[in-house]
């Protein structure tokens, strides 16, 4: 908290004379006269109570208390300097602030970010992870996506970016491990990673039903809080795992995930894409919107 009046006139009036060396430079790179300059470190030096320049010395030099401010000088002004860049870079480059759960950030929209920013070169990105930051609660987001968490679609209200389609999946290393696996007949010596998160996410009781098999038990299980969790667990080769269509389309693209049937469970379920209230999005928030639409309309052939 300023306690009093700052004289901002006598300091800038310092640091250009610090900088400088010779009041003729300083005064010309502020635009002031010589003997102004002379008056405002005066009036500086009566207001501090003691003497910022040596002027037994030619040239001048800077006192202990004279370096003391110029230190705390230089790193305020730095801090105005790089804010007002930043303001004027934010004026000059529209940015478009995006937010959605980490799954949805990590294995879809960041495998496309490289294509955004060549789509839109004049645009700057800011991304929220919606799961770590509460941004549910900030007012300037430009485009959010949300996953459902039921089967009631909201197509009212948003796009869809895809429906949720499950399947179980592996990585090739587990399964050369394994010999390969055929869930239909169901083996006592897999290891079944799963996300334990409520009726949020399918169990695999519920998959085992809809794949015909008999009702199964799983014996050896492991259990993860977050499904980012469980996907680098299957990539690493730990064991099998349920995985979403669309979701983790790059893995299966390149070879890094095995889907273990042609079985899948398809719901109302899924992503959607909200832009920010029509009154405030501008023209670049709904191209950059529209373009997630396309995109995802190519890669998965739904109607959004």
């Amino acid at each position: 908290m300023i306690s009093r009046h700052l004289p901002f006139a006598g300091l800038t009036a310092f640091r250009a004379a610090a900088l400088h060396k010779t009041l003729a430079k300083a005064g010309a790179s502020l635009n002031v006269s010589q003997p102004a300059m002379s008056r405002r470190l005066k009036e500086l030096e009566n207001d501090l109570g003691c003497p910022l320049f040596d002027r037994s010395t030619k040239p001048v030099s800077l006192t202990p208390e004279g370096r003391e401010l110029l230190d705390a000088l230089q790193h305020g002004f730095g801090i105005v300097e790089s804010t007002t860049d930043r303001l004027r870079q934010k004026t000059a480059v529209p940015c478009v602030t995006i937010t959605g759960p980490t799954g949805f950030l990590n294995y879809w929209f960041l495998h496309r970010l490289n294509e955004i920013n060549q789509a839109f070169p004049d645009i700057n990105i800011k991304v929220i992870d919606s799961d770590t930051s509460g941004s549910d609660l900030i007012g300037d987001i430009d485009i959010r996506f949300i996953s459902s968490a039921s089967d009631q679609p909201l197509h009212r209200e948003g796009e869809q970016i895809f429906n949720e389609a499950v399947f179980a999946a592996a990585s090739p290393a587990y399964l050369a491990q394994r010999g390969g696996v055929d869930l239909r007949r169901f083996t006592q010596d897999l290891v079944f990673l799963s996300v334990d998160a409520g009726d949020r996410w399918y169990s695999w009781d519920v998959f085992f039903k809809n794949l015909g098999a008999p009702e199964q038990h799983p014996r050896r299980k492991v259990e993860f809080n977050s499904y980012s969790l469980l996907v680098n667990s299957m990539l690493a080769g730990h064991g099998v795992g349920l995985a979403w269509e669309g979701l983790l389309d790059t893995y299966f693209d390149t070879g890094a995930l095995v889907r273990l049937s042609d079985v899948q469970l398809a719901t109302n379920r899924g992503y959607y894409l909200f832009l920010r209230d029509d009154r405030k999005a501008s023209a670049k928030v709904r191209k950059v919107g529209e373009w997630i639409l396309s995109a995802a309309t190519a890669e998965h052939s739904i109607a959004v």
